[in-house]
Protein backbone atom coordinates (compact mmCIF):
# COMPACT_ATOMS: atom_id res chain seq x y z
CA UNK A 1 0.00 0.00 0.00
CA UNK A 2 1.33 3.43 -0.92
CA UNK A 3 0.92 6.28 1.55
CA UNK A 4 -0.03 9.83 0.65
CA UNK A 5 3.61 10.83 1.12
CA UNK A 6 4.60 8.13 -1.36
CA UNK A 7 1.89 9.39 -3.70
CA UNK A 8 3.40 12.89 -3.49
CA UNK A 9 6.81 11.48 -4.38
CA UNK A 10 5.37 9.58 -7.34
CA UNK A 11 3.53 12.66 -8.63
CA UNK A 12 6.52 14.96 -8.12
CA UNK A 13 8.96 12.55 -9.84
CA UNK A 14 6.64 12.14 -12.78
CA UNK A 15 6.20 15.91 -13.18
CA UNK A 16 9.96 16.46 -12.79
CA UNK A 17 10.64 13.99 -15.60
CA UNK A 18 8.09 15.83 -17.68
CA UNK A 19 9.86 19.16 -17.10
CA UNK A 20 13.34 17.72 -17.76
CA UNK A 21 12.18 16.27 -21.05
CA UNK A 22 10.81 19.66 -22.08
CA UNK A 23 14.18 21.36 -21.50
CA UNK A 24 15.59 19.49 -24.50
CA UNK A 25 13.36 21.54 -26.77
CA UNK A 26 15.18 24.87 -26.75
CA UNK A 27 14.05 27.73 -28.96
CA UNK A 28 17.31 28.02 -30.93
CA UNK A 29 17.26 24.35 -31.85
CA UNK A 30 13.63 24.50 -32.89
CA UNK A 31 14.06 27.55 -35.10
CA UNK A 32 17.11 25.95 -36.67
CA UNK A 33 14.92 22.95 -37.31
CA UNK A 34 12.31 25.19 -38.97
CA UNK A 35 14.90 26.98 -41.10
CA UNK A 36 16.31 23.89 -42.77
CA UNK A 37 13.48 23.59 -45.27
CA UNK A 38 12.56 20.66 -47.44
CA UNK A 39 15.31 18.10 -47.98
CA UNK A 40 13.73 16.20 -50.80
CA UNK A 41 12.91 16.77 -54.49
CA UNK A 42 9.58 15.62 -55.78
CA UNK A 43 9.61 13.77 -59.08
CA UNK A 44 7.96 15.21 -62.17
CA UNK A 45 4.49 13.72 -62.30
CA UNK A 46 1.32 14.49 -64.07
CA UNK A 47 -1.10 16.78 -62.13
CA UNK A 48 -3.73 14.05 -62.42
CA UNK A 49 -1.55 11.49 -60.63
CA UNK A 50 -1.77 11.44 -56.80
CA UNK A 51 1.06 9.53 -55.16
CA UNK A 52 0.11 6.96 -52.53
CA UNK A 53 3.13 7.74 -50.35
CA UNK A 54 5.39 10.78 -50.07
CA UNK A 55 8.65 10.20 -48.20
CA UNK A 56 10.98 12.85 -46.85
CA UNK A 57 13.23 13.61 -43.89
CA UNK A 58 11.43 16.87 -43.11
CA UNK A 59 8.33 18.76 -44.14
CA UNK A 60 7.97 22.54 -43.71
CA UNK A 61 4.73 24.49 -44.12
CA UNK A 62 4.97 28.18 -45.10
CA UNK A 63 2.37 30.88 -45.55
CA UNK A 64 1.95 33.09 -48.65
CA UNK A 65 4.73 35.42 -47.48
CA UNK A 66 7.19 32.61 -46.89
CA UNK A 67 6.98 32.47 -43.09
CA UNK A 68 7.48 29.09 -41.46
CA UNK A 69 4.29 27.93 -39.75
CA UNK A 70 4.89 24.24 -39.11
CA UNK A 71 7.58 21.62 -39.49
CA UNK A 72 7.56 17.85 -39.22
CA UNK A 73 10.75 15.85 -38.93
CA UNK A 74 13.05 14.30 -36.36
CA UNK A 75 15.14 15.71 -33.53
CA UNK A 76 18.83 15.06 -32.87
CA UNK A 77 18.03 11.71 -31.30
CA UNK A 78 16.06 10.63 -34.34
CA UNK A 79 12.71 10.89 -32.54
CA UNK A 80 9.70 12.31 -34.45
CA UNK A 81 8.98 15.98 -33.81
CA UNK A 82 6.19 18.33 -34.90
CA UNK A 83 6.67 22.09 -34.40
CA UNK A 84 3.94 24.73 -34.77
CA UNK A 85 4.55 28.49 -34.65
CA UNK A 86 2.15 31.38 -34.11
CA UNK A 87 1.51 34.16 -36.60
CA UNK A 88 4.10 36.33 -34.82
CA UNK A 89 6.79 33.81 -35.64
CA UNK A 90 7.12 32.61 -32.07
CA UNK A 91 7.03 29.04 -30.89
CA UNK A 92 3.46 27.83 -30.37
CA UNK A 93 3.43 24.10 -29.70
CA UNK A 94 5.53 20.98 -30.07
CA UNK A 95 4.52 17.34 -30.24
CA UNK A 96 7.10 14.60 -30.07
CA UNK A 97 7.73 11.01 -29.10
CA UNK A 98 11.11 11.05 -27.38
CA UNK A 99 13.89 8.54 -27.82
CA UNK A 100 12.65 7.03 -24.54
CA UNK A 101 9.28 6.44 -26.29
CA UNK A 102 7.47 9.07 -24.22
CA UNK A 103 4.87 11.13 -26.15
CA UNK A 104 4.95 14.78 -25.05
CA UNK A 105 2.81 17.78 -26.00
CA UNK A 106 4.12 21.23 -24.99
CA UNK A 107 2.24 24.53 -25.34
CA UNK A 108 4.09 27.88 -25.25
CA UNK A 109 3.07 31.49 -24.64
CA UNK A 110 3.98 34.36 -26.97
CA UNK A 111 7.31 34.82 -25.19
CA UNK A 112 8.30 31.23 -25.95
CA UNK A 113 7.91 29.95 -22.38
CA UNK A 114 6.42 26.49 -21.87
CA UNK A 115 3.10 26.93 -20.06
CA UNK A 116 1.53 23.48 -20.33
CA UNK A 117 3.18 20.08 -20.76
CA UNK A 118 1.28 16.82 -21.18
CA UNK A 119 3.00 13.47 -21.37
CA UNK A 120 2.58 9.73 -20.91
CA UNK A 121 5.55 8.02 -19.26
CA UNK A 122 7.08 4.63 -20.07
CA UNK A 123 4.68 2.94 -17.63
CA UNK A 124 1.63 4.37 -19.39
CA UNK A 125 0.77 6.95 -16.72
CA UNK A 126 -0.34 10.41 -17.97
CA UNK A 127 0.85 13.69 -16.43
CA UNK A 128 -0.01 17.35 -16.90
CA UNK A 129 2.13 20.28 -15.73
CA UNK A 130 0.87 23.88 -15.79
CA UNK A 131 3.66 26.47 -15.53
CA UNK A 132 3.92 30.18 -14.83
CA UNK A 133 5.47 32.74 -17.20
CA UNK A 134 8.99 31.69 -16.18
CA UNK A 135 8.32 28.06 -17.04
CA UNK A 136 8.23 27.01 -13.37
CA UNK A 137 5.62 24.31 -12.55
CA UNK A 138 2.71 25.60 -10.43
CA UNK A 139 0.07 22.92 -10.86
CA UNK A 140 0.65 19.25 -11.52
CA UNK A 141 -1.82 16.49 -12.26
CA UNK A 142 -0.82 12.84 -12.62
CA UNK A 143 -2.19 9.32 -12.56
CA UNK A 144 -0.16 6.58 -10.91
CA UNK A 145 0.45 3.22 -12.55
CA UNK A 146 -2.04 1.58 -10.20
CA UNK A 147 -4.76 3.95 -11.40
CA UNK A 148 -4.97 6.39 -8.50
CA UNK A 149 -4.51 10.08 -9.24
CA UNK A 150 -3.49 13.27 -7.53
CA UNK A 151 -3.26 17.05 -7.87
CA UNK A 152 -0.18 18.94 -6.63
CA UNK A 153 0.10 22.72 -6.10
CA UNK A 154 3.57 24.29 -5.92
CA UNK A 155 4.80 27.33 -3.98
CA UNK A 156 7.26 30.06 -4.93
CA UNK A 157 10.24 27.82 -4.06
CA UNK A 158 9.05 25.10 -6.45
CA UNK A 159 8.07 23.07 -3.39
CA UNK A 160 4.83 21.12 -3.18
CA UNK A 161 2.49 23.00 -0.82
CA UNK A 162 -0.79 21.11 -1.25
CA UNK A 163 -1.96 17.81 -2.66
CA UNK A 164 -5.36 16.26 -3.23
CA UNK A 165 -5.77 12.73 -4.44
CA UNK A 166 -6.65 9.09 -3.95
CA UNK A 167 -4.40 6.41 -2.52
CA UNK A 168 -3.93 3.03 -4.17
CA UNK A 169 -6.87 1.68 -2.14
CA UNK A 170 -9.01 4.54 -3.58
CA UNK A 171 -8.92 6.30 -0.23
CA UNK A 172 -9.09 10.13 -0.44
CA UNK A 173 -6.56 12.49 1.15
CA UNK A 174 -5.87 16.22 1.36
CA UNK A 175 -2.44 17.39 2.57
CA UNK A 176 -0.99 20.87 3.20
CA UNK A 177 2.78 21.42 3.54
CA UNK A 178 5.06 24.21 4.71
CA UNK A 179 7.91 25.91 2.78
CA UNK A 180 10.20 22.95 3.48
CA UNK A 181 7.73 20.38 2.21
CA UNK A 182 6.83 19.05 5.67
CA UNK A 183 3.22 17.96 6.19
CA UNK A 184 1.44 20.39 8.52
CA UNK A 185 -2.22 19.53 7.94
CA UNK A 186 -3.65 16.21 6.78
CA UNK A 187 -7.23 15.15 6.15
CA UNK A 188 -8.40 11.81 4.84
CA UNK A 189 -8.70 8.08 5.26
CA UNK A 190 -6.10 6.30 7.37
CA UNK A 191 -5.18 4.05 4.43
CA UNK A 192 -4.10 7.07 2.39
CA UNK A 193 -2.32 9.07 5.10
CA UNK A 194 1.38 8.52 5.94
CA UNK A 195 1.84 5.37 8.08
CA UNK A 196 4.00 7.31 10.54
CA UNK A 197 0.95 9.42 11.44
CA UNK A 198 -1.59 6.62 11.61
CA UNK A 199 0.63 4.34 13.72
CA UNK A 200 1.92 7.05 16.04
CA UNK A 201 -1.39 8.74 16.78
CA UNK A 202 -3.75 5.77 16.20
CA UNK A 203 -6.17 7.71 14.04
CA UNK A 204 -9.72 6.76 13.17
CA UNK A 205 -10.65 5.66 9.66
CA UNK A 206 -11.27 9.29 8.65
CA UNK A 207 -9.27 11.89 10.52
CA UNK A 208 -7.96 15.43 10.39
CA UNK A 209 -4.76 16.55 12.10
CA UNK A 210 -2.62 19.65 12.47
CA UNK A 211 1.13 19.19 13.06
CA UNK A 212 3.92 21.51 14.16
CA UNK A 213 7.22 22.03 12.34
CA UNK A 214 8.72 19.02 14.16
CA UNK A 215 5.90 16.69 13.20
CA UNK A 216 4.22 16.74 16.61
CA UNK A 217 0.46 16.69 16.92
CA UNK A 218 -1.14 20.05 17.71
CA UNK A 219 -4.77 19.11 17.15
CA UNK A 220 -6.70 16.18 15.73
CA UNK A 221 -10.27 15.04 15.18
CA UNK A 222 -12.15 12.95 16.01
CA UNK A 223 -10.93 13.08 19.59
CA UNK A 224 -10.83 9.88 21.61
CA UNK A 225 -13.78 10.15 23.98
CA UNK A 226 -14.26 8.47 27.34
CA UNK A 227 -17.13 5.92 27.53
CA UNK A 228 -20.49 7.58 28.15
CA UNK A 229 -22.51 7.02 31.36
CA UNK A 230 -25.01 4.86 29.49
CA UNK A 231 -22.22 2.70 28.11
CA UNK A 232 -20.68 2.32 31.57
CA UNK A 233 -24.08 1.38 33.11
CA UNK A 234 -24.68 -1.21 30.41
CA UNK A 235 -21.23 -2.71 30.98
CA UNK A 236 -21.82 -2.91 34.76
CA UNK A 237 -25.26 -4.54 34.29
CA UNK A 238 -23.80 -7.07 31.89
CA UNK A 239 -21.05 -7.89 34.36
CA UNK A 240 -23.55 -8.41 37.21
CA UNK A 241 -25.70 -10.67 35.04
CA UNK A 242 -22.70 -12.86 34.26
CA UNK A 243 -21.86 -13.08 37.95
CA UNK A 244 -25.41 -14.17 38.90
CA UNK A 245 -25.45 -16.82 36.19
CA UNK A 246 -22.11 -18.07 37.43
CA UNK A 247 -23.47 -18.57 40.94
CA UNK A 248 -26.39 -20.62 39.62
Amino acid sequence: MISSKDELVILRDRLDRLERGNRRLRRSRLFAFLGIGLLFVMGQTSPSVVPDVIEAKRFVVKDASGRNLAALGTDRDGAPLLVLTNLDGGLGATLEVTAARIPTLTLYDRAGNSRAIMSVDSEGSPSLSLNDKTGTPRVGLAVATQGSGGLVLYGDKNTARASLGLGTSWSPYLVFMDDDGNIRTALGHADALPPALTKTFRLADYSMMVLNEKGGMVWSAPQKEAPSAATQTKAVTKSKTKAIRGRR
